[in-house]
């Protein structure tokens, strides 16, 4: 304010100083009288910012509910604190400003601010508030919870604003339910509803009623007031609430003191028996935001579905708003006169902005109740522009000339259309273009239709039908369009207004479509019949021409004589030239285009296209020539890793086969036979995993499972009892899973020959290697040797210990090695 102040004086200075010196008022008194009247005109008006600046509020203020009594505010102004009352449901939005100290708040609300906000927000419990039943002393009927309300013939009032609205809904449905989602409450409210015995007001008003829906402290209030209610813990259970301060810094009040002070004006410190605080704040209040809409659906019913009831409104709008855009703008493009296409050119404005407000109503939370209703009565102002803009439109058609000045009578019309939309936008001061029933939160979705509103439509409805009648009547007298596309236009007005009609009527099958949606398209294909039927000047029929005007160009009459020829047409002979022709009114138009540099261009882009064929066909050969080498050099790699598998087992193999000549049948030979067929089955098995994962390079672990699986089948045959565990997933690198099979065959026929009868396995994995561990039993007496000689050819960790049981032996097969392979 001090500032302001200066800059007030420093203004009066320089106008003193720059024009008062040199005004020829100075140089007689008359003058100097007025210059000195500006002068103390600018003197009070820095004296006023001095004043302003003098009565400035200093000091952070602690903001709470005023609607629910002065009790509160008036504790905490006796404890020295500056406090200000506004309504509840803009507490939390005055909370960022810097001269706010604190405000009230549930505590429900604190957790959620102070779980998700940057500032790091203090609170401080005070009291609690208890939703309660506030029973009529005069209640007929003995009251004791939720059930009385449904089982008994008694009227229910649910007053005050939100969020404490919500908070009695959901504790209704948590006693009725036991859940906080609110459904159960609002079937509770849509019952009574039907039956004529609910009363949902806002603010302060207090309806008659059997039995109210309020916080404990608010009974208590009531009753000190002198309203005969008393209250009622309902005996389902209800939830409680603690509310206090929610601040941005510290605050330095006794809470002992305030305690008694609060508990002394009626507030309880605990809840009653029955009352359940809320634990999960966020889902709390999650549940609480879809409650609006059930109340709206399902008790007063005022939300009508739409064909687009389940899609995506915004899409809709959004395609529609490209629509208009790019339709609109052909459109525009074909007019002559320069006063329609700037009409064109509003109509595109002013669709692209309905849309726009009608997604921004959409995006709206259904609490804004007052926003949603501003923006529905803009769809008028729409309206009047609109029909303002076709006014125009039909208006400077008529006209032979391309401008044409606009008269007082069309301004005074456009005037109308004004004040018509003015009278709609202050409906909720008049009520006489639409009834709303009072207490209705949407009440814009259920309303009535006053006396204005049918003066509205029927002003609208006979401009739509002058613009017609007056571009019908210019298109007869100037014989520019056929007879039949005059009705054209009309029909669509006509099948327009039966819509609107039919929309406004209850139960008509017009009413779950999407009005404005109509009304575009309504407009555009109206302006598409309008220009392509002539009752607009365009140029639509002289596009072809004026795209070739450039072009040398020759015109004859209908008897075939040239009566008009271009400077460049008389050389213009030979093959690389195009003749070609189009009637027009009264003759005939003939051009010559020069071919030539097309034709080059064609043949040089044909030899472009041989050598792209040429060269696609060349690399594609060499795809398939590198394909052929991949694969072949892929199976030579499998048939040596064969040829190595099978040099390695090849003198076990031929040592048993030897033995097989001259044995006699005996456990010896079974045993013999059981070792032949391990090793067959680990042939097989190997083959069969190097050749799965030969070109991805990658193995399922599920297919070594299967391989280890069969292998310990044999082992199991030959005499090796025990188990094996897999744990790996996913898939492994060929290598590695290869080495792991072909450890556990080695470590298997080794534990086989040293004459071992049990063992367990187990495969598993860490972040650094892949582990493959064998367990053998203890035997007394027989000490076991340190070293396995089957494991000395891989690149792997050994381990061997003593676990108490017995020897475990530990290969790990690092994960970096395996990667070296692939």
């Amino acid at each position: 304010m001090p500032f302001l102040f200066c800059s007030g004086m420093g203004l009066l200075c320089y106008n003193e100083g720059n024009n008062y010196s040199m005004h020829p008022s100075f140089e007689n008194p008359r003058g100097q009288v007025r210059a000195m009247g500006k002068w103390i005109r600018l003197l009070w008006l820095g004296l006023l910012f001095w004043l302003s600046a003098l009565t400035a509020v200093s000091g952070a203020v602690i903001l709470y509910n005023h609607d629910e009594g002065e009790s509160y505010g008036r504790i905490l102004s006796e404890r020295g604190a500056k406090v200000q009352g506004i309504p509840s449901s803009q507490l939390l939005h005055h909370l960022p400003e810097d001269d706010v100290q604190a405000v009230e708040a549930y505590d429900v609300q604190a957790a959620v601010l102070q779980g998700g906000s940057r500032t790091s927000y203090q609170w401080y419990p005070q009291y609690t508030a208890t939703v309660v039943l506030a029973v009529s002393d005069s209640c007929p009927v003995p009251v004791t919870g939720w059930q009385s309300l449904s089982s008994a013939p008694l009227s229910l009032a649910v007053t005050g604003t939100n969020p404490a609205r919500l908070f009695f809904i959901q504790a209704m449905s948590y006693g009725l339910k036991g859940d906080l989602s609110g459904r159960a409450g609002v079937e509770l409210l849509r019952q009574l509803q039907e039956d004529g015995r609910l009363s949902m007001e806002e603010g302060e008003n207090r309806p008659s009623a059997d039995v109210y829906v309020l916080f404990d402290y608010q009974v208590r209030e009531w009753q000190r007031q002198g309203i005969p209610v008393h209250p009622v813990v309902p005996e389902e259970g209800t939830l409680a609430f603690r509310k206090g301060l929610l601040a941005k810094e510290s605050l330095s009040f006794d809470s002992q003191k305030l305690s008694e002070a609060l508990e002394g004006a009626g507030y309880a410190l605990s809840p009653p028996p029955g009352a359940r605080f809320v634990s999960d704040a966020e889902a709390f209040l999650q549940a609480g935001d879809d409650i609006p809409r059930q109340i709206t659906n399902h008790v007063f019913q005022s939300c009508r579905p739409t064909i687009l009831t389940g899609f995506s409104h915004m899409v809709w709008y959004t395609v529609t708003l490209f629509f208009v855009i790019l339709w609109g703008g052909r459109l525009r493009r074909q007019v002559l006169q320069p006063q329609v296409r700037r009409a064109y050119l509003g109509v595109i404005i002013t669709l692209c902005c309905w849309i726009l407000f009608r997604e921004i109503k959409l995006s709206l939370p259904g609490f804004m109740n007052d926003g949603i209703r501003y923006i529905w009565y803009s769809y008028y102002l729409f309206y009047g522009i609109l029909i303002s803009f076709l006014l125009w439109i039909g208006y400077s058609a008529s006209y032979a000339f391309l401008t044409r000045p606009c008269p007082r009578w069309m301004k005074g019309i456009f005037a109308g259309n004004l004040l018509l939309a003015f009278l709609v936008m202050t409906n909720d001061f008049h009520q006489l273009v639409f009834t709303l029933p009072a207490g209705l939160a949407a009440a814009y979705s259920r309303h009535g239709y006053g006396p204005l509103y049918f003066v509205l439509a029927a002003v609208y409805g006979m401009e739509l039908l002058a613009v017609n009648g007056v571009l019908c009547y210019t298109s007869l007298s100037r014989k520019v369009s056929h007879p039949a596309r005059m009705i054209l236009p009309l029909a669509v007005v006509v099948g327009y207004g039966i819509y609107v009609v039919g929309y406004a009527l209850p139960g008509s099958p017009f009413q779950p479509s999407e009005l404005v949606l109509v009304t575009i398209w309504t407009v555009l294909l109206w302006l598409e019949l309008v220009t392509r039927g002539k009752f607009v000047p365009a140029n639509e029929g002289y596009i072809d021409f004026f795209r070739h005007s450039s072009l040398a160009m020759q015109l004859y009459d209908h008897d075939g004589h040239l009566v008009y020829t271009s400077s460049g047409t008389a050389p213009l002979r030979g093959e690389d030239f195009e003749v070609q022709s189009m009637p027009i009114s009264g003759g005939l138009v003939r051009w010559y285009r020069d071919v030539g540099p097309l034709r080059r261009r064609q043949a040089l882009l044909e030899r472009l296209n041989q050598d792209l064929n040429w060269s696609y066909e060349l690399l594609s050969c060499l795809s398939d020539i590198r394909r052929q080498a991949i694969e072949q050099g892929v199976t030579l790699r499998v048939y040596r890793e064969l040829e190595e598998i099978i040099a390695r087992k090849q003198p076990a193999i031929r040592h048993r086969l030897a033995y097989l000549k001259t044995a006699k049948p005996g456990p010896h030979t079974d045993a013999v036979i059981s070792r032949l067929h391990i090793l067959a089955c680990y042939l097989k098995k190997r083959c069969i995993l190097l050749l799965q994962g030969k070109e991805a390079g990658m193995l399922d672990a599920r297919e070594l499972a299967m391989a280890v699986e069969e292998s310990w089948r044999y082992l199991e045959k030959a005499g090796l009892r025990g188990s094996v565990g897999f744990d790996l997933k996913g898939n492994l690198p060929v290598q590695a899973a290869l080495t792991l099979y072909d450890i556990f065959e080695d470590v298997g026929e080794e534990v086989l020959a040293r004459g071992e009868d049990f063992w367990l396995c187990q495969f598993k994995e860490t972040e650094k290697d892949w582990i493959f561990s064998v367990v053998l039993e203890e035997k007394e007496g027989e000490p076991r040797p340190a070293s396995w000689q089957a494991l000395s050819e891989y690149d792997v960790s050994v381990q061997c210990d003593d676990t108490g049981y017995g020897t475990r032996l530990t290969v790990r097969l690092s994960r970096e090695s395996t990667d070296s392979f692939t």
